[in-house]
């Protein structure tokens, strides 16, 4: 709102931050700013009671006030009144007078013995429409109002301004048809013990800045004048001051965009503040200034710390009677020649300051916040800046701003510094429009790095509205001056308006994509609006489907496209390479840069030109032509290692999401401890150096082992490496110090249809810093469908998320430690290599083959099936069928060592590796598979709840003995057994009466056959069950299950009483458990074996008692 503010502000003792008062001015306003209606108090004109109810304020202890202002720091608010809490509303205080209409009249003086001035602030203040309220003093010298509906705030509450002199009356006129609807509710009264204000003493207290600061109005300050209009003062809640300044935007449409400085908006409600304009003596001298042209509230629209700017709308358009200008900018990044500040310093009339040497581009104070972030004015040469004067715009050579004040040391006295934000960075520093001002500042986008001021007060305007041909409104129009630099842009309703002096001018309306139209001759007449509207039609468009690739066809991910004469921002392709935009339909200039943080840095660009057709999808393919893109390696072995972008086999980043909370279908698995390993089973032999194992050791500090190992390995280590104790022939996607149990998830998946085996591994934390991620996958590929020439799997590192690369290994090692592949060692990155990043991957492979030779595959099955029609061999990734003569014949196999695999329902899928297939020759190849067929004739039998169980072996076996067949025995669907190797099995004792149901399946070595039949019973024991029934011998029956893991059964028999010791013994004779060693009766004893804690291997039960000394193998498998 705009209100008749009181005429001079105190001194405050705080550099640069906020001048405080205590004072909280009037904030009570509508949604737009307004001014007191201005008027007569009724009770001036009619004759009412003289008599006004009074109520008295508690006497004020301005000694005690004053000892305690004279120990505050120069850093805390700067103290003028004593606040008196207060309840006075309506209802219960002053007095009504009804008059003759109905209408009524409240009255209510306050009086406080003493004060210089009294301020008012309301809890509660809503005025309804034809109310209207006044305040005045004592001698009547002094009457603010009329307030009306016009100023209701939306948060209901209020203040009014202070009024000289020790007492204030309140007079409220309320119209009979809202009788009974106002609010009015006083919190608070403000003694003022100090005369801030000069209310009794004229400018004894007017002026208290520096005496060396110049009043704008002095002859240096001439060449400013325009610039100064723009200038204001800030004032929030009544006890805090800054500076700031409107400035112009790229529609040059007027809108009230406010520049000051972040720090001044910390922790502050924007929309209760107060901006003064024309703030200045009107000449050199200090002068008694009114203080009445102000409007409050606003709206943030962007703020940064980094240059310490905010930018606000004001909450209405400012009142041509304020003469306001806006002033233009400059966002170049280059240092002025001279500067120039225009400033409130300690809140005092507008003051102006000179520096004739050039800026210095510095941090905040020269070692605080971002580097390059500020202007330096090493000293001023004419004039300062003091508190209060935060957030004041600096003025460029051009009468441009180039910044606002964050703070400094100068003052009156000294040659020290300040620091100004630059302009330039705050324009697009931020990442979004709420941290940045070129969204505001130059809406339509038009590039400028250079606007001038603009004045509303020129003589005339041309306005109008562009639209389409079905009348819609067409925004960011550019309306250009044709021959002038003043130009403005259409808003969202496709309306513009241009100040211009009386002339005749000639404009011009651009839009990309639409019609270019001229309108010649609009004269624009002295103190009018001539109005201009324009039709504009969209030319014909097409699409331009880009892709951007290497010289060998590879897509460029993340490469920057410009297209000049447009106003799209640059793109960046997608994973594929490709961008798309819709273009009218021309040639266009397109310009692609590719840049990538590798050893040493990589910068690629190429500009060449496009056409897009009408109505048509252009597809064109840009390429760069980078360098950097051979594998690492070979090593001794023949592995290397691709980077997404290098020649014949880039890796893909192909992200295969397990985390079941996503609905995906991966198997968690998890690390007990820190450098703990899990181990886990390979869907097919993994094939790695030339070594070949069915499980993989996976270690909670980011590296793999194929095979089963206890080999830690907490710190990395380079690759190769012999020197330690570092685990050999390490596979190591991010081999560091890692942490468990803070949120890290592992999963594991097989994908068949596309026979890869996945691990995937997320929220990896290092061990220092523990906030930093790290997001891989680990794919090992079937060589069955992936050859390599050795017949090695294909393994792939893919990385969604890398946040610390400092201590890390990746790569791969060959078991002998004597070669491998290091990409990354303590952020040193191959030479070869593309960066390690979000989006990267990785292949290593020993290569393909681009030749091949036949291969004729002998297949013998057990028993032979009669029709082969159903079987197909893969081999090196090629599908062999039998033809006619039931042989198996393939014409073009990849010359490599190749590894094949069958399927044949009912059969095992049988695999072969190291097939050395030749290249233009036919090689030969045989296989053999079994039949899965269950065992037969299952039976079983028991005594004293022990239940022994034989069966016949399967047929197929019986066909052709297989050395690798194996038996699993089930009860109740619960596996109690399995790989054993004989077809006879005793389980252990049961309870009696207990139901048990048996089945067992054979355990193929490429597949588990279907249960066998069934065969049910009931736990019947003897009889005699109570009486004692003793063992004949001494005996120590086999271990069940064996193998095992982790727990096994020892069942021995005692024909007398004696002393009875069972140990356990790994294979080096070292004692590892003793499971019993006391005297007992005579009797059948079992006792269980837990292995958790050893590790996978053969033990050795050692049974001694009576002289008789048993031993027994039992295999724990992990």
């Amino acid at each position: 709102m705009m209100f008749a503010l009181f005429s001079l502000i105190q001194k405050q003792r705080h550099k640069y931050g906020w001048l405080c008062l205590t004072l909280i001015l009037l904030t009570v306003s509508g949604v737009q700013a307004q001014v007191g209606a201005g008027g007569i108090p009724f009770s001036f004109q009619r004759n009412l009671p003289d008599a006004v109810p009074t109520v008295q304020m508690p006497q004020v202890d301005v000694a005690i006030y004053l000892a305690e202002d004279a120990n505050v720091s120069k850093d805390e608010p700067f103290r003028f009144g004593a606040p008196i809490e207060v309840h006075y509303t309506l209802e219960n205080s002053g007095q009504w007078t009804t008059l003759p209409d109905g209408s009524r009249i409240w009255r209510l003086r306050i009086s406080s013995p003493g004060a210089y001035s009294i301020n008012l602030l309301y809890d509660a203040f809503y005025l309804p429409e034809g109310a209207e309220l006044f305040l005045y003093n004592d001698r009547q010298t002094q009457v603010i109002g009329a307030f009306t509906s016009a100023n209701n705030w939306i948060d209901g509450t209020g203040a009014t301004q202070p009024l000289a002199g020790d007492a204030t009356t309140l007079e409220y006129f309320e119209p009979a048809s809202v009788a009974g609807h106002g609010r009015i509710s006083i919190s608070r009264v403000v003694h003022a013990y100090r005369n801030v204000f000069g209310y009794r003493n004229h400018l004894d207290d007017y002026g208290d800045s520096g005496t060396c600061n110049n009043n704008v109005n002095c002859p240096e300050g001439l060449p400013w004048q325009n610039e100064k209009r723009s200038v204001a003062l800030i004032i929030d809640q009544g006890f805090r001051l800054c500076t700031g300044s409107l400035i112009n935007n790229t529609s040059n449409n007027f809108t009230p965009y406010f520049l000051t400085a972040n720090h001044c908006i910390e922790s502050s409600d924007e929309t209760h503040w107060v901006f003064v304009f024309n703030y200045e003596s009107p000449g050199c001298d200090n002068q008694n200034v009114p203080t009445n042209q102000t409007v409050s509230n606003a709206i943030l629209r962007s703020t940064n710390a980094a240059s310490d700017f905010a930018l606000l709308q004001l909450s209405t358009n400012i009142p041509e009677a304020y003469h306001p200008y806006f002033n233009g900018w400059s966002r170049i990044d280059t240092p002025s020649t001279n500067s120039c500040a225009i400033h409130h310093p300690e809140g005092d009339i507008k003051k102006i300051s000179f520096d004739n040497n050039p800026t210095t581009s510095d941090r905040y104070l020269g070692s605080s916040g971002v580097a390059g972030s500020h202007w330096k004015i090493t000293t001023w040469d004419d004039g300062t800046t003091e508190g209060g004067s935060s957030g004041s715009p600096l003025f460029d050579q051009n009468h441009r701003i180039i910044g606002q004040l964050h703070g400094g040391y100068a003052a009156c006295g000294n040659t020290l510094s300040d620091w100004y934000g630059k302009f330039a960075m705050s324009w697009a520093y931020g990442t979004s429009a709420s941290t940045r001002l070129r969204d505001w500042l130059d809406p339509a986008n038009t590039g400028v790095w250079t606007l001038d001021g603009i004045d509303p007060t020129v003589a005339g305007r041309i306005g109008g509205v562009v639209v389409d041909p079905y009348g819609d409104p067409l925004s960011g129009v550019r309306v250009h001056v044709i021959d002038s630099t003043q130009e403005t842009t259409t808003n969202a309703l496709g309306e513009y308006m241009l100040a211009l002096p009386s002339g005749t001018f000639h404009l011009e309306f651009t839009k990309f994509g639409y019609q270019h139209m001229v309108q010649n001759n609009v004269t624009v007449v002295q103190n009018d609006t001539v109005w201009v509207n324009v039709v504009m039609a969209a030319v014909p468009a097409g699409i331009l489907a880009g892709t951007v690739t290497t010289q060998d066809g590879t897509p460029l991910q993340n490469a920057s496209v410009f297209i000049s004469g447009t106003p799209y921002d640059t793109m960046q392709t997608d994973e594929y390479g490709h961008f798309f935009v819709e273009l009218p339909a021309t040639s266009y200039s397109v310009h692609v840069l590719f840049s990538a943080a590798t050893n040493p840095p990589l910068n690629v660009r190429t500009d060449t030109t496009l056409t897009v057709l009408p109505g048509d999808t252009t597809h064109a393919t840009v390429i760069l032509y980078i360098s950097l893109i051979e594998p690492a390696g070979p090593d001794a072995y023949g592995y290397r290692a691709y980077d997404r972008y290098d020649r014949d086999l880039p890796a893909p980043y192909d992200w295969i999401e397990l985390d079941p909370s996503f609905g995906a279908p991966g198997m968690p698995f998890s690390f007990t401890a820190s450098d703990s390993s899990a181990i886990l089973t390979a869907p097919f032999p993994l094939t790695f150096y030339g070594g070949s194992s069915d499980t993989l050791t996976v270690n909670a500090n980011g590296w793999l082992l194929p095979g089963i190992h206890r080999e830690t390995g907490s710190v990395n280590s380079p690759i190769p490496y012999n020197a330690g104790n570092d685990p050999a022939g390490i596979i190591a996607p991010f081999w560091d110090r890692m942490q468990v149990g803070l949120g890290n998830q592992q999963f594991t998946w097989y994908d068949s249809r596309f026979h890869r085996w996945i691990l995937e591994f997320t929220a990896q934390r290092v061990l220092n810093p523990t906030n930093r991620l790290q997001n891989w996958q680990v794919h090992f590929l079937d060589p069955v469908f992936y050859p390599t020439r050795t017949g090695d799997c294909e393994i792939l590192f893919i990385y969604s998320r890398m946040d610390h690369l400092t201590d890390c290994t990746i790569g791969i090692e060959n078991p002998n430690e004597q070669s491998g592949l290091q990409l990354l060692y303590n952020s040193a990155l191959n030479t070869t290599c593309w960066p390690i990043e979000d989006g990267a991957a990785i292949r290593f492979t020993t290569g393909r083959s681009s030749e091949s030779g036949g291969v004729t595959v002998s297949l013998t099955l057990y028993p032979a099936a009669p029709d082969l029609s159903g079987a197909t061999i893969f081999m090196a990734g090629c599908a062999i069928t039998a033809n006619a003569e039931n042989a198996f014949v393939h014409e073009s196999v990849p010359a490599v060592s190749a590894a094949a695999m069958l399927f044949f329902a009912g059969y095992e899928a049988a695999r072969i590796s190291g097939i050395p297939v030749q290249p233009n020759v036919m090689n030969q190849a045989a296989m053999e598979a079994w039949r899965l067929d269950p065992p037969s004739q299952l039976y079983a039998s028991q005594y004293d709840g022990i239940v022994t169980l034989s069966w016949r072996k399967p047929e197929s076996i019986l066909a052709a003995p297989n050395p690798d067949a194996r038996y699993a025995v089930y009860r109740n669907g619960t596996r109690i057994a399995q790989s054993l190797a004989d077809t006879v099995f005793t389980d252990e004792v049961q309870p009696n009466g207990q139901e048990a149901t048996y089945r067992v399946v054979t355990q193929y070595r490429y597949g588990v056959s279907a249960p066998s039949d069934s065969v049910h019973l009931v736990i019947d024991l003897a009889a005699d069950e109570n009486i004692s029934a003793l063992p004949a011998v001494y005996a120590l029956h086999p271990a069940y299950p064996n193998p095992f893991n982790p727990s096994a059964t020892l069942a021995y028999d005692l024909p007398r009483a004696g002393r009875v010791s069972i140990n356990l013994y790994n294979v080096n004779g070292q004692r590892v458990a003793t499971l019993v060693d006391n005297v007992q009766a005579a009797g059948f004893y079992h006792v269980m074996w837990n292995a958790a804690g050893q590790p996978s291997g053969m033990y050795l039960a050692v049974f001694e008692s009576g002289g008789h000394r048993f031993v027994q193998k039992m295999l724990l498998l992990k």
